[in-house]
Protein backbone atom coordinates (compact mmCIF):
# COMPACT_ATOMS: atom_id res chain seq x y z
CA UNK A 1 0.00 0.00 0.00
CA UNK A 2 1.01 3.58 -0.23
CA UNK A 3 0.66 4.15 2.94
CA UNK A 4 1.73 2.32 6.15
CA UNK A 5 -0.22 0.66 8.40
CA UNK A 6 -1.42 1.70 11.83
CA UNK A 7 0.45 -1.36 13.39
CA UNK A 8 3.16 -3.10 12.05
CA UNK A 9 2.27 -6.92 10.76
CA UNK A 10 3.37 -10.07 11.73
CA UNK A 11 5.63 -10.75 8.89
CA UNK A 12 7.78 -8.21 6.87
CA UNK A 13 6.95 -7.74 3.43
CA UNK A 14 8.69 -8.81 0.42
CA UNK A 15 9.47 -4.98 -0.87
CA UNK A 16 9.86 -2.47 1.51
CA UNK A 17 7.17 0.34 1.42
CA UNK A 18 7.84 4.03 0.42
CA UNK A 19 7.64 5.40 3.76
CA UNK A 20 8.64 4.04 7.10
CA UNK A 21 6.97 2.80 10.05
CA UNK A 22 6.48 4.92 12.89
CA UNK A 23 7.41 1.76 15.17
CA UNK A 24 9.71 -0.92 13.64
CA UNK A 25 8.39 -4.20 12.45
CA UNK A 26 9.45 -7.41 14.79
CA UNK A 27 11.29 -8.70 12.31
CA UNK A 28 13.48 -6.78 9.71
CA UNK A 29 13.07 -6.52 6.20
CA UNK A 30 15.15 -8.38 4.22
CA UNK A 31 15.93 -5.01 2.00
CA UNK A 32 17.04 -2.30 3.43
CA UNK A 33 14.92 1.25 3.63
CA UNK A 34 16.53 4.25 1.76
CA UNK A 35 15.87 6.30 4.58
CA UNK A 36 16.79 5.29 8.33
CA UNK A 37 14.01 4.21 10.78
CA UNK A 38 13.72 7.52 14.09
CA UNK A 39 14.04 4.64 16.50
CA UNK A 40 16.62 1.67 15.78
CA UNK A 41 15.11 -2.16 15.36
CA UNK A 42 15.83 -4.78 17.66
CA UNK A 43 17.84 -6.82 15.53
CA UNK A 44 19.91 -4.97 13.12
CA UNK A 45 19.44 -5.43 8.72
CA UNK A 46 20.77 -7.94 6.52
CA UNK A 47 22.65 -4.82 4.86
CA UNK A 48 23.13 -1.66 6.05
CA UNK A 49 21.01 1.35 5.49
CA UNK A 50 22.15 3.61 2.40
CA UNK A 51 22.83 6.51 4.61
CA UNK A 52 24.54 6.47 8.30
CA UNK A 53 21.86 8.48 10.67
CA UNK A 54 22.87 12.16 11.92
CA UNK A 55 22.61 11.65 15.31
CA UNK A 56 23.97 8.46 17.06
CA UNK A 57 21.23 5.99 18.88
CA UNK A 58 21.29 6.64 22.88
CA UNK A 59 21.63 2.87 23.32
CA UNK A 60 24.43 1.02 21.13
CA UNK A 61 24.14 -1.37 18.94
CA UNK A 62 25.60 -4.87 19.91
CA UNK A 63 28.24 -5.07 16.86
CA UNK A 64 30.54 -2.51 16.09
CA UNK A 65 29.95 -0.02 13.08
CA UNK A 66 31.16 -0.83 9.89
CA UNK A 67 33.50 2.38 9.45
CA UNK A 68 35.16 4.05 12.14
CA UNK A 69 34.03 7.98 13.49
CA UNK A 70 36.04 10.84 11.79
CA UNK A 71 37.56 11.97 15.07
CA UNK A 72 38.20 9.70 18.69
CA UNK A 73 35.74 10.97 21.39
CA UNK A 74 37.50 13.08 23.91
CA UNK A 75 36.79 12.55 27.70
CA UNK A 76 35.45 15.59 29.40
CA UNK A 77 37.61 17.90 31.73
CA UNK A 78 41.73 18.41 32.15
CA UNK A 79 43.98 16.01 32.14
CA UNK A 80 46.12 15.28 35.49
CA UNK A 81 49.21 14.02 35.98
CA UNK A 82 49.70 11.30 39.17
CA UNK A 83 53.02 9.66 40.43
CA UNK A 84 53.96 8.15 43.93
CA UNK A 85 58.33 8.17 44.23
CA UNK A 86 59.94 5.23 44.90
CA UNK A 87 60.59 4.08 48.44
CA UNK A 88 62.21 1.26 50.70
CA UNK A 89 58.75 -0.28 51.44
CA UNK A 90 56.79 -0.35 48.28
CA UNK A 91 55.58 -3.60 49.07
CA UNK A 92 53.60 -2.80 52.18
CA UNK A 93 52.11 0.35 50.34
CA UNK A 94 48.52 -0.01 48.17
CA UNK A 95 46.58 3.15 47.45
CA UNK A 96 43.00 3.93 45.57
CA UNK A 97 41.77 6.94 43.63
CA UNK A 98 38.27 7.11 43.41
CA UNK A 99 36.13 10.36 41.95
CA UNK A 100 32.59 11.57 40.47
CA UNK A 101 31.70 9.47 37.75
CA UNK A 102 32.85 6.43 38.55
CA UNK A 103 36.68 7.75 37.35
CA UNK A 104 39.47 6.47 39.59
CA UNK A 105 43.17 4.97 39.46
CA UNK A 106 44.75 2.35 42.03
CA UNK A 107 47.79 0.48 42.63
CA UNK A 108 47.92 -2.50 44.47
CA UNK A 109 51.20 -3.64 46.56
CA UNK A 110 53.88 -2.61 45.31
CA UNK A 111 52.18 0.81 45.29
CA UNK A 112 55.10 2.50 44.58
CA UNK A 113 56.67 3.93 42.21
CA UNK A 114 53.98 5.03 39.82
CA UNK A 115 53.21 7.12 36.59
CA UNK A 116 49.72 7.81 35.39
CA UNK A 117 47.17 10.06 34.42
CA UNK A 118 43.41 10.52 34.47
CA UNK A 119 40.81 13.15 33.12
CA UNK A 120 39.00 14.57 35.68
CA UNK A 121 36.19 17.91 35.47
CA UNK A 122 36.92 20.77 37.26
CA UNK A 123 34.64 20.65 40.64
CA UNK A 124 34.52 17.34 40.74
CA UNK A 125 34.74 15.55 44.29
CA UNK A 126 37.71 13.37 45.10
CA UNK A 127 38.66 10.36 47.97
CA UNK A 128 42.32 9.01 47.93
CA UNK A 129 42.33 6.12 50.07
CA UNK A 130 46.33 5.24 51.49
CA UNK A 131 47.45 1.76 53.01
CA UNK A 132 50.45 0.69 54.97
CA UNK A 133 50.35 -2.84 56.08
CA UNK A 134 52.49 -3.14 59.03
CA UNK A 135 51.39 0.23 60.00
CA UNK A 136 55.15 1.41 58.82
CA UNK A 137 53.74 4.35 57.15
CA UNK A 138 54.90 5.88 53.91
CA UNK A 139 58.49 7.09 52.93
CA UNK A 140 57.51 8.72 49.66
CA UNK A 141 55.00 11.46 48.59
CA UNK A 142 51.51 10.89 46.32
CA UNK A 143 51.44 13.55 43.71
CA UNK A 144 48.79 14.75 41.40
CA UNK A 145 45.83 16.71 41.04
CA UNK A 146 46.91 19.65 43.02
CA UNK A 147 47.64 17.05 46.36
CA UNK A 148 51.12 16.03 47.87
CA UNK A 149 50.57 13.96 50.29
CA UNK A 150 52.28 10.95 52.46
CA UNK A 151 51.01 8.85 55.68
CA UNK A 152 52.76 9.01 58.80
CA UNK A 153 54.21 6.17 60.85
CA UNK A 154 52.25 4.38 63.06
CA UNK A 155 48.94 4.34 60.34
CA UNK A 156 47.67 1.79 58.47
CA UNK A 157 44.66 3.74 56.71
CA UNK A 158 44.72 7.12 55.88
CA UNK A 159 42.10 8.45 53.75
CA UNK A 160 41.54 12.10 52.38
CA UNK A 161 38.99 14.35 50.34
CA UNK A 162 39.50 17.00 48.10
CA UNK A 163 37.89 18.64 45.61
CA UNK A 164 39.80 19.04 41.73
CA UNK A 165 40.71 22.07 41.12
CA UNK A 166 39.90 24.62 38.24
CA UNK A 167 43.06 24.71 36.33
CA UNK A 168 46.40 23.05 36.72
CA UNK A 169 49.28 24.57 38.71
CA UNK A 170 51.69 26.20 36.01
CA UNK A 171 54.76 23.90 35.06
CA UNK A 172 58.03 24.25 36.89
CA UNK A 173 60.98 27.21 35.36
CA UNK A 174 63.57 25.16 33.06
CA UNK A 175 67.10 24.89 34.85
CA UNK A 176 69.15 27.86 33.67
CA UNK A 177 71.31 27.05 30.83
CA UNK A 178 74.79 26.60 31.74
CA UNK A 179 77.12 29.33 30.86
CA UNK A 180 79.10 28.56 27.41
CA UNK A 181 82.89 27.68 28.31
CA UNK A 182 85.24 30.84 27.92
CA UNK A 183 87.62 30.37 25.04
CA UNK A 184 91.23 29.21 25.56
CA UNK A 185 93.72 31.97 25.05
CA UNK A 186 95.38 33.66 22.23
CA UNK A 187 98.88 32.62 21.40
CA UNK A 188 101.27 35.52 21.33
CA UNK A 189 101.61 37.45 18.36
CA UNK A 190 104.70 37.89 16.60
CA UNK A 191 106.93 40.88 17.03
CA UNK A 192 105.89 43.27 14.31
CA UNK A 193 108.52 43.88 11.28
CA UNK A 194 110.07 48.26 11.63
CA UNK A 195 107.81 49.49 8.87
CA UNK A 196 109.26 49.97 5.61
CA UNK A 197 109.42 53.57 3.84
CA UNK A 198 107.39 54.72 1.71
CA UNK A 199 108.46 54.88 -1.67
CA UNK A 200 108.57 58.65 -3.22
CA UNK A 201 105.35 59.42 -5.00
CA UNK A 202 106.18 61.56 -8.38
CA UNK A 203 102.62 62.30 -8.90
CA UNK A 204 101.15 63.55 -6.18
CA UNK A 205 101.96 67.72 -5.65
CA UNK A 206 104.32 68.39 -2.65
CA UNK A 207 102.37 69.12 0.77
CA UNK A 208 101.03 72.82 0.98
CA UNK A 209 102.18 74.97 3.38
CA UNK A 210 99.55 75.40 6.51
CA UNK A 211 97.38 78.18 5.97
CA UNK A 212 97.37 77.81 1.96
CA UNK A 213 93.92 78.68 1.19
CA UNK A 214 94.31 76.67 -1.98
CA UNK A 215 94.91 73.55 -0.24
CA UNK A 216 92.19 72.86 2.34
CA UNK A 217 92.92 71.00 5.43
CA UNK A 218 90.92 67.37 4.90
CA UNK A 219 88.67 66.45 7.47
CA UNK A 220 89.86 64.53 10.65
CA UNK A 221 88.54 61.01 10.66
CA UNK A 222 85.46 59.59 12.75
CA UNK A 223 86.69 57.11 15.08
CA UNK A 224 84.81 53.81 14.74
CA UNK A 225 81.92 53.19 16.53
CA UNK A 226 82.02 51.25 19.89
CA UNK A 227 80.59 47.48 20.04
CA UNK A 228 77.61 47.30 21.99
CA UNK A 229 77.95 46.47 25.62
CA UNK A 230 77.53 42.21 26.26
CA UNK A 231 73.75 41.76 27.47
CA UNK A 232 74.31 40.55 31.38
CA UNK A 233 73.56 37.21 31.78
CA UNK A 234 69.95 36.42 33.67
CA UNK A 235 71.02 35.08 37.11
CA UNK A 236 69.00 31.86 38.41
CA UNK A 237 65.90 32.23 40.42
CA UNK A 238 66.67 32.11 44.07
CA UNK A 239 64.40 30.97 46.62
CA UNK A 240 63.04 33.32 49.16
CA UNK A 241 64.32 33.23 52.75
CA UNK A 242 67.79 32.39 53.65
CA UNK A 243 69.82 28.41 52.96
CA UNK A 244 69.85 26.68 56.38
CA UNK A 245 72.23 23.47 56.40
CA UNK A 246 70.88 20.18 58.02
CA UNK A 247 73.14 17.55 59.48
CA UNK A 248 72.64 14.67 61.61
CA UNK A 249 75.76 12.71 62.81
CA UNK A 250 76.64 9.04 62.52
CA UNK A 251 75.60 6.97 65.39
CA UNK A 252 75.37 3.39 66.49
CA UNK A 253 71.53 3.09 66.14
CA UNK A 254 71.00 4.44 62.15
CA UNK A 255 68.64 1.97 61.00
CA UNK A 256 66.45 3.09 64.13
CA UNK A 257 65.50 6.38 63.90
CA UNK A 258 63.95 8.70 61.41
CA UNK A 259 62.69 12.39 61.36
CA UNK A 260 60.64 14.55 59.45
CA UNK A 261 60.55 18.88 59.27
CA UNK A 262 57.57 20.46 58.48
CA UNK A 263 57.38 24.51 57.50
CA UNK A 264 55.12 26.99 56.54
CA UNK A 265 54.60 26.91 52.80
CA UNK A 266 54.66 23.08 52.76
CA UNK A 267 58.82 23.37 52.68
CA UNK A 268 60.16 20.42 54.13
CA UNK A 269 63.03 17.47 55.02
CA UNK A 270 62.75 14.10 56.15
CA UNK A 271 64.99 10.82 56.30
CA UNK A 272 63.14 7.23 56.91
CA UNK A 273 65.41 4.93 58.44
CA UNK A 274 68.36 4.97 58.10
CA UNK A 275 68.04 8.99 59.58
CA UNK A 276 71.52 9.36 59.84
CA UNK A 277 74.28 10.49 58.75
CA UNK A 278 72.51 13.60 56.88
CA UNK A 279 73.03 16.25 54.85
CA UNK A 280 71.10 18.51 53.24
CA UNK A 281 69.80 22.30 52.76
CA UNK A 282 66.55 23.71 52.82
CA UNK A 283 64.78 27.46 52.03
CA UNK A 284 63.23 29.10 54.81
CA UNK A 285 61.59 32.99 55.65
CA UNK A 286 62.69 34.25 58.79
CA UNK A 287 59.55 33.72 61.52
CA UNK A 288 58.44 30.55 59.65
CA UNK A 289 57.12 28.50 62.46
CA UNK A 290 58.73 24.34 62.06
CA UNK A 291 57.55 21.13 63.63
CA UNK A 292 60.55 18.58 63.84
CA UNK A 293 59.31 15.28 64.88
CA UNK A 294 62.00 12.55 66.52
CA UNK A 295 61.61 8.90 66.08
CA UNK A 296 63.07 5.79 67.70
CA UNK A 297 61.52 1.97 66.80
CA UNK A 298 62.49 0.54 69.78
CA UNK A 299 62.38 3.40 72.42
CA UNK A 300 66.27 3.42 72.03
CA UNK A 301 67.19 6.74 72.26
CA UNK A 302 69.52 8.44 69.92
CA UNK A 303 72.89 9.21 69.99
CA UNK A 304 73.39 11.71 67.39
CA UNK A 305 72.48 15.24 67.37
CA UNK A 306 70.10 16.92 64.90
CA UNK A 307 71.94 20.46 63.89
CA UNK A 308 70.33 23.42 62.06
CA UNK A 309 68.12 26.79 61.55
CA UNK A 310 69.52 27.19 64.83
CA UNK A 311 68.50 24.11 66.68
CA UNK A 312 71.13 21.12 68.31
CA UNK A 313 68.23 18.42 69.37
CA UNK A 314 68.55 14.65 70.16
CA UNK A 315 66.07 12.16 71.83
CA UNK A 316 66.19 10.57 75.21
CA UNK A 317 66.11 7.25 75.90
CA UNK A 318 62.96 5.39 76.92
CA UNK A 319 60.76 7.68 73.99
CA UNK A 320 59.81 6.54 70.81
CA UNK A 321 58.53 10.09 69.10
CA UNK A 322 59.47 13.64 70.22
CA UNK A 323 57.99 16.65 68.70
CA UNK A 324 59.89 19.87 68.61
CA UNK A 325 58.34 23.76 67.51
CA UNK A 326 60.22 26.32 66.88
CA UNK A 327 60.43 29.56 64.90
CA UNK A 328 62.97 30.41 61.65
CA UNK A 329 65.68 32.60 63.50
CA UNK A 330 65.99 36.15 61.62
CA UNK A 331 69.90 35.52 60.89
CA UNK A 332 71.94 32.51 60.53
CA UNK A 333 74.21 32.29 63.47
CA UNK A 334 77.91 33.58 63.03
CA UNK A 335 80.60 30.89 62.20
CA UNK A 336 82.50 29.00 65.05
CA UNK A 337 85.88 30.74 64.78
CA UNK A 338 88.79 28.20 63.75
CA UNK A 339 90.75 25.96 66.11
CA UNK A 340 94.20 27.55 67.69
CA UNK A 341 97.12 27.08 65.54
CA UNK A 342 99.21 23.84 66.91
CA UNK A 343 102.80 25.47 68.74
CA UNK A 344 106.05 24.70 66.35
CA UNK A 345 108.07 22.00 68.23
CA UNK A 346 110.72 22.60 70.07
CA UNK A 347 114.40 22.57 68.71
CA UNK A 348 116.46 19.72 70.13
CA UNK A 349 118.69 20.14 72.34
CA UNK A 350 122.05 21.62 70.53
CA UNK A 351 124.98 18.70 71.42
CA UNK A 352 128.33 19.57 73.60
CA UNK A 353 131.50 20.25 71.69
CA UNK A 354 134.49 17.42 72.46
CA UNK A 355 137.13 18.34 74.50
CA UNK A 356 140.23 19.87 72.65
CA UNK A 357 143.07 17.13 72.40
CA UNK A 358 146.04 18.43 74.62
CA UNK A 359 148.89 20.15 72.43
CA UNK A 360 151.06 18.23 71.43
CA UNK A 361 154.83 17.90 72.72
CA UNK A 362 157.25 19.45 71.18
CA UNK A 363 160.20 17.14 69.90
CA UNK A 364 163.83 16.74 71.46
CA UNK A 365 166.49 18.86 69.24
CA UNK A 366 168.25 15.91 67.25
CA UNK A 367 171.92 16.39 67.38
CA UNK A 368 173.34 18.65 63.73
CA UNK A 369 174.58 16.48 61.61
CA UNK A 370 177.91 17.81 59.83
CA UNK A 371 176.44 16.50 56.41
CA UNK A 372 172.69 18.54 56.80
CA UNK A 373 171.91 21.70 57.65
CA UNK A 374 169.80 21.70 60.42
CA UNK A 375 165.95 22.69 60.73
CA UNK A 376 163.43 22.76 63.60
CA UNK A 377 159.44 21.72 62.39
CA UNK A 378 157.12 24.72 62.61
CA UNK A 379 155.49 25.29 65.67
CA UNK A 380 152.34 23.49 66.27
CA UNK A 381 148.98 26.09 65.31
CA UNK A 382 147.34 27.05 68.57
CA UNK A 383 143.86 25.62 69.42
CA UNK A 384 140.99 27.50 69.42
CA UNK A 385 139.87 27.13 73.21
CA UNK A 386 136.39 25.84 73.52
CA UNK A 387 133.51 27.50 75.55
CA UNK A 388 131.53 25.37 77.49
CA UNK A 389 129.39 28.38 78.68
CA UNK A 390 128.19 29.01 74.95
CA UNK A 391 127.80 26.01 73.03
CA UNK A 392 127.71 26.49 69.13
CA UNK A 393 124.28 25.45 67.54
CA UNK A 394 126.04 23.40 65.00
CA UNK A 395 128.94 21.08 65.85
CA UNK A 396 132.54 22.85 64.20
CA UNK A 397 134.21 20.85 60.96
CA UNK A 398 137.31 19.55 62.52
CA UNK A 399 140.37 21.80 61.91
CA UNK A 400 143.15 20.24 58.68
CA UNK A 401 145.84 18.68 59.38
CA UNK A 402 149.21 21.36 59.65
CA UNK A 403 151.12 20.99 56.57
CA UNK A 404 153.98 18.41 56.70
CA UNK A 405 157.26 20.72 56.45
CA UNK A 406 159.20 19.75 53.46
CA UNK A 407 162.72 19.05 53.87
CA UNK A 408 165.52 21.11 52.19
CA UNK A 409 166.93 19.92 49.09
CA UNK A 410 170.50 17.79 50.51
CA UNK A 411 173.21 19.37 50.20
CA UNK A 412 176.89 17.40 49.78
CA UNK A 413 179.82 19.24 51.73
CA UNK A 414 182.88 19.31 50.37
CA UNK A 415 184.76 16.63 51.83
CA UNK A 416 187.22 17.73 54.76
CA UNK A 417 190.53 17.48 55.09
CA UNK A 418 191.47 14.04 55.73
CA UNK A 419 193.94 14.01 58.91
CA UNK A 420 197.15 13.02 59.49
CA UNK A 421 196.09 9.44 61.50
CA UNK A 422 195.14 6.62 58.94
CA UNK A 423 192.20 5.81 60.92
CA UNK A 424 188.87 6.90 59.25
CA UNK A 425 186.35 8.85 60.47
CA UNK A 426 183.10 7.56 62.37
CA UNK A 427 179.95 7.74 60.56
CA UNK A 428 177.25 10.83 61.00
CA UNK A 429 174.59 10.14 63.50
CA UNK A 430 171.27 9.45 61.85
CA UNK A 431 168.83 12.32 62.64
CA UNK A 432 165.92 11.28 64.74
CA UNK A 433 162.98 11.19 62.84
CA UNK A 434 160.13 13.71 63.47
CA UNK A 435 157.45 12.75 65.41
CA UNK A 436 153.86 12.83 63.40
CA UNK A 437 151.71 15.80 63.48
CA UNK A 438 148.97 15.94 66.04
Amino acid sequence: TAAPSIAPSGHPTLSPTSLPTAAPSRLPSAVPTSIPTTVPSRLPSAAPSSLPSTVPSTVPTTRPTVAPSQAPTQPPGLEWKVTVGDGNFNWEISWQLECDGGRGLSAAPPGAPYEGAIWLSPGSNCTLTMRSDFGEGWDVYWTGIGQSLTMEKGLEEKIHVFTVPDAQPPPAPPPPLPSPPSPPPLPPLPSPLPPSPPPPSPLLPPSAPSGDPAFPPSPPMKPPPSPPPPSPSQAPTQPPGLEWKVTVGDGNFNWEISWQLECDGGRGLSAAPPGAPYEGAIWLSPGSNCTLTMRSDFGEGWDVYWTGIGQSLTMEKGLEEKIHVFTVPDAQPPPAPPPPLPSPPSPPPFPLLPSPLPPALSPSPSPPSPLLPSFSPPPPSPSPLPSPLLPSPWPLPPSPPPPLPTSPPLLRSPPPPSPPSPSPLPPPPSPSPSPPPP
